[in-house]
């Protein structure tokens, strides 16, 4: 290889470069905030600059440096689609002046040389790539990205933070190169061959991608994404392998427990199972197997993590004779065959607390070393960062890994002090693992935990003798021991709860867990029958909420139930922890029954109309629940048609019954006052004639719609809305009164005379009238007045006069009619100075009838003013 010049890329994995934007870092910035996060890196339209690799991958750099002509590293954009940098990458290997170029791609970066190689295969600048050498590729994706998608990822996970759990779960979904890191189906299928189900979550079993993304990752991933585009083509380019010229490395870590499944138990705490791995890609993820090609190489390193592989002496060892082409060797840290006897399985505990808590680990000198320091100097927090203590959070599920190989060997440790942050019924198991494989399971009995607590696990090199103490301001509260469980949960008798509902308005549907009611419920046990060990606690959730069943009695406040469908789930967990599978009722809960009662009042009639709520009306039909249709009875039936009135001046009662499904009779009684409802359709009631009538309807809380056609709608009683309005709406707890008024008013004259004589020895005229609606029917009780108006045309050049005069009009409530009397005497005075005796007629006047209700004009005529 002397004679010829090699190139090295370095191509990093996901989060393993600098982000830059504007020439200012934003990724990763120390205890960076959320809200920066957001900000700076979503959405994945902002434009960032790719700087550097991160400092991890200086080792591997400064080594490959030393032994070949040229090293460049690759770096990307880790946010965006993966197939995006794959002719950035062409880019980069075409501009090498080398004879050979040899990619060396950690994590993620392996996909991105996949994509490209596989793309862009037959293009002579990619004749030149002899050698991908990957280290710990999730080629059939991790479950990490599912973590981090459904509860979150602090990045690192020790004492120096880029980014909080919450931050991450709220951004990585911003990320469509996350996603492309999920197990895929090929994946999903090799558990599938070890009777692995690998999900459990909302309460379903999933095995397949496009049902698991579908039901738990989908509804947040169209918020930002497309399907097709994220993973169709994605998926197209990666199942084909890559060129056969090109050798092809995989560096893969193993001996360190990685999550395998993930699951949620009844109470929505996730937990998982572990199988070999570097602690975030599992081996059978990481290991394509291809056995078929002759230019495939596998390498096992023991005790690799995924994050420390770029600082690895061995592999950086290992990844610089790959390149120069010296043959490998076996040896006790790197081996090429699984079944060789250097292969170190994962053997130790693995401890998991299963409340919302902060762990602290504790050394056997009582010093905490991981997770709650007070107060260390910065000497000893860089020597504690470079312990590999292997702590795993999962939602309120907290894993610690004790492995008998290294510095985490549970000899080591005194323990783990555990302080609440919330109030909850805490578990905690201990796990023994041989050569890979769970040979025991031990637990503690469940208990209540809140902040006023702290609990201890005091660790005993016999773990059989570790015990779990609970204190309260340094004083044991109670104390527990291990006790041996199943390490197969599905062997496990759990309890089995059986409930009752009860209420004075609750019926449920023959051989069905569907029940429907009103008013108040209980919710009641009837019986938990036990299985292999004693019930602790039973739990009830409401439409997502949870609670806790205490004295085997729950009262269902109407406040937590929906006005219809409402989802009841029920469990028991026994003290250890095991839960029964979610037991689920349907309560049609109905806040209420029928809508109100309508009564509408217009100037020819008046109607009734109960209905019932839509809602309920729906449920009812659907599964055919019997009611009866609303019954209208009237004292007097005069003028009664159905539900419907035509008035007869007459004080009527009324009552409207209705029998609901639950056999409860509903009634509603009023009085309505036809005069008053006349009265106020013809625009001549007063404020307190509503009122009066209201008071006879027997209606209380109310409140008023009022539509004034040029100022909108107001809620006041008062003059003004109530003349000026043409509808309005009156409602109350039970009814809605809506009344349309008639406005269009006409005058019909019983004596009239157009002229009017001002030199007549008379000095008034009588004007009698009826005032009459649209319907030619006589309104009567009207407050009018009238108005005079005329001119007097003046001489050339001289000032004129107008005149005006307002006159009371009277109404005559035995014969219903309205009287006007013009008087003269003012007329005549004003006149004199502009007589002409040879005009017969002075001038012409306008006589207007005002309702002085709403300002409305009835009448306008014209007068003639004589001589």
């Amino acid at each position: 290889m002397s004679d010829l010049r090699v190139g090295v890329i370095i191509i990093h994995g996901t989060m393993g470069s600098v982000l830059k934007k504007e020439g200012k870092k934003i990724w990763p910035l120390h205890y960076g905030s959320q809200e920066h996060y957001l900000k700076s890196l979503t959405p994945i339209t902002n434009s960032v600059e790719p700087s550097h690799m991160l400092a991890t991958y200086q080792p591997l750099k400064t080594v490959l440096k030393l032994s070949f002509d040229i090293v460049e590293e690759f770096v990307y954009d880790w946010r965006l689609n993966n197939i995006e940098h794959s002719s950035l990458l062409k880019s980069k290997i075409a501009s090498m002046n080398v004879d050979e170029v040899h990619i060396v791609a950690h994590s993620m970066g392996g996909i991105i040389a996949k994509l490209c190689l596989v793309e862009h295969e037959g293009d002579s600048d990619l004749e030149k790539v002899k050698k991908l050498i990957t280290l710990g590729t999730p080629w059939q994706g991790s479950m990490d990205a599912v973590k981090t998608l459904l509860y979150g990822s602090r990045i690192p996970d020790k004492y120096l933070k880029f980014i909080d759990k919450e931050s991450s779960k709220e951004i990585s979904v911003h990320f469509p190169s996350v996603y492309q890191l999920l197990p895929n189906d090929k994946y999903l299928k090799e558990l599938k061959t070890l009777n692995c189900v690998p999900y459990y979550l909302n309460d379903n079993y999933y095995d397949q991608f496009e049902v698991f993304f579908k039901d738990v990752l989908q509804e947040r991933f169209v918020e930002n994404h497309s399907y097709e585009k994220v993973f169709s083509e994605f998926y197209e380019i990666l199942k084909k392998e890559v060129p056969s010229h090109i050798d092809l490395h995989e560096v893969i870590g193993t001996g360190k427990p990685t999550i395998k499944i993930i699951s949620e138990n009844s109470r929505k705490e996730p937990y998982v199972s572990y199988d070999e791995g570097d602690g975030t890609v599992p081996l059978l993820s990481a290991y394509s197997n291809l056995q078929d090609r002759q230019n495939y190489f596998p390498y096992f390193v023991n005790k690799a993590s995924h994050n420390g592989m770029t600082c690895n002496p061995d592999i950086i060892s290992l990844v610089k004779d790959i390149i120069l082409g010296i043959e490998f060797t076996p040896n006790f840290a790197v081996f090429n065959d699984l079944d060789s006897q250097m292969y170190r399985k994962f053997s130790g505990y693995i401890s998991k607390v299963a409340c919302p808590v902060d762990i602290s680990i504790r050394d056997n000198d009582g010093n905490i070393i991981y997770g709650n320091i007070e107060s260390m100097y910065d000497e000893e927090i860089r020597a504690l960062i470079q312990k590999d203590y292997q702590v795993e959070n999962i939602g309120s599920t907290t894993y610690v890994i004790f492995d008998e190989n290294d510095n985490t060997n549970i000899k080591n440790f005194d323990g783990l002090v555990i302080d609440a942050y919330d109030k909850g019924l805490t578990s905690i198991s201990l796990d023994k693992y041989e050569d890979g494989k769970i040979t025991q399971r031990q637990a503690f009995k469940t208990f209540e935990i809140d902040p006023n607590l702290q609990a201890e696990l005091i660790l005993k090199d016999d773990t059989n003798k570790s015990s779990l103490v609970i204190t309260k301001k340094g004083e044991i509260e109670q104390t527990f021991h291990l006790n041996d469980i199943a390490i197969d949960e599905n062997k496990v008798n759990t309890p089995s709860t059986l409930i009752s509902l009860s209420g004075e308005s609750i019926i449920q549907l023959e051989n069905k867990n569907i029940f429907f009611g009103t008013d108040k419920i209980s919710f009641r046990i009837k019986e938990v029958i036990h299985g292999d060990f004693e019930p602790k606690q039973t739990f009830i959730i409401i439409n997502g909420k949870e609670f806790t069943i205490k004295n085997n009695e729950f009262n269902l406040d109407i406040l937590l139930l929906k006005h219809g469908e409402n989802v009841i789930e029920f469990f028991t967990i026994d003290e250890y922890d095991y839960s029964e599978s979610k037991n689920k009722i349907i309560l049609y809960y109905f806040h209420q029954i029928m809508s109100k009662v309508e009564i509408s009042f217009n100037d020819k009639i008046y109607w009734v109309q109960l209905s019932e709520d839509q809602t309920y009306s729906h449920i009812a039909n659907l599964y055919k629940l019997e009611r009866t249709q609303p019954i209208y009875r009237f004292q007097n039936n005069e003028g009664v048609t159905g539900y419907q009135v035509v008035y007869s001046g007459v004080e009527r009662q009324m009552q409207v019954h209705y029998t609901d499904i639950f056999g409860n009779m509903n009634s509603y009684e009023y009085l309505i006052d036809e005069l008053l409802a006349k009265k106020i359709i013809k625009g001549a009631a007063t404020v307190s004639d509503v009122e009066l009538f209201v008071r006879k309807l027997n209606l209380t809380n109310l409140t008023y719609q009022f539509h004034l056609n040029k100022s909108g709608n107001h809620k006041v009683l008062n003059d003004n809305n109530l003349n000026r309005s043409t509808e309005f709406e009156i409602f109350s707890d039970t009814s809605i009164i809506e009344i349309t008024k008639n406005v269009e008013l006409d005058v019909s004259f019983e004596s009239f005379s157009e002229h009017i004589s001002v030199t007549s020895e008379i000095d008034q005229y009588n004007f009698i009238f009826k005032v009459l609606d649209i319907d030619q029917q006589y309104v009567r009780d009207l407050n009018l007045v009238a108005e005079i108006i005329f001119s007097i045309n003046p001489e050339k050049g001289l000032e004129g006069k107008q005149y005006k005069e307002n006159f009371e009009v009277e109404y005559m409530a035995s014969t219903g009619s309205y009287k006007l009397i013009l008087n003269l005497n003012g007329i005549k005075k004003i006149i004199d100075g502009y007589w002409k005796p040879q005009d017969k007629v002075l001038s012409t006047a306008k006589l207007y009838i005002t309702n002085t209700k709403n300002n409305a004009i009835i009448r306008g005529l014209d007068l003639k003013i004589a001589k």
